[in-house]
């Protein structure tokens, strides 16, 4: 599984453009779950897609009448020979719930403080980011959460069982509630996490011309540590 956040001008369009020549993409494709961030499409444009046959898309784009030019979206593509299937009532506009038997997977994108997207829904997204994560948490299920969350935690966890060393010393509001979140939930961070006995830090995820910050994320509940490898997920 890897987790990708396309380019910022152009969207997934730009990383997938020629699936034939592309390093990049052929890269992707050898994974079975391919998550893709701001994808920027509209809705069912992803139909256009260039991508190979041995994956299935799923898309969740944010709707015409909320923006002049497509931005936010998230997608998935999964190897056709795994089952999943969406859940779509959990589903949204920059969020996906996949219910990988056993396991279910939530890949959203959470606009940052001052994005026009927030005006333009019901509820905050960073609320319903939450409201989603809590209600899977609950259920006795593994749950693993990727995402871009434009939070910063810093070097935090939510356990002293799984501490952490980050390239982001920062922290700021939203990354605190996205700790609380975790602490709440049961869910370990995976940026930088020693889980698996790496001495390597979190990397940088996002880089823009103020200064470079983590903003991306993984999380995951416990009981999937003793699972994962750094050769199974890229963070």
């Amino acid at each position: 599984m890897c987790y990708v956040r396309t380019p910022d001008s152009g969207g997934v369009f730009v990383g997938l453009d020629d699936v034939r020549s592309s390093d990049l993409a052929t890269w992707l494709f050898e994974h079975d779950i391919v998550c893709l961030q701001e994808s920027h499409l509209w809705p069912d444009q992803e139909l256009s897609l260039p991508y190979p046959d041995t994956h299935r898309c799923v898309a969740r784009s944010r709707p015409v009448v909320s923006m002049r030019q497509p931005g936010g979206g998230v997608l998935v593509f999964v190897r056709s020979t795994v089952t999943f299937d969406v859940r779509a009532g959990l589903s949204g506009p920059d969020l996906i719930v996949l219910d990988l038997v056993p396991i279910l997977l939530v890949v959203a994108y959470v606009a940052p403080a001052g994005s026009p997207w927030l005006a333009a829904t019901p509820l905050p997204p960073v609320a319903r980011f939450c409201e989603i994560v809590t209600l899977r948490a609950a259920m006795d299920r593994p749950l693993l959460v990727v995402g871009d969350l434009n939070g910063r935690i810093g070097t935090s966890s939510p356990s002293t069982q799984w501490p952490r060393v980050s390239s982001d010393c920062t922290s700021n509001a939203r990354g605190s509630a996205l700790l609380d979140l975790c602490t709440s939930s049961g869910l370990a961070i995976l940026n930088g996490s020693t889980f698996d006995a790496s001495t390597m830090p979190g990397s940088f995820t996002s880089f823009q011309p103020r200064g470079s910050a983590v903003v991306d994320y993984a999380f995951a509940s416990a009981s999937l540590l003793p699972l994962l490898s750094r050769a199974w997920l890229w963070v």
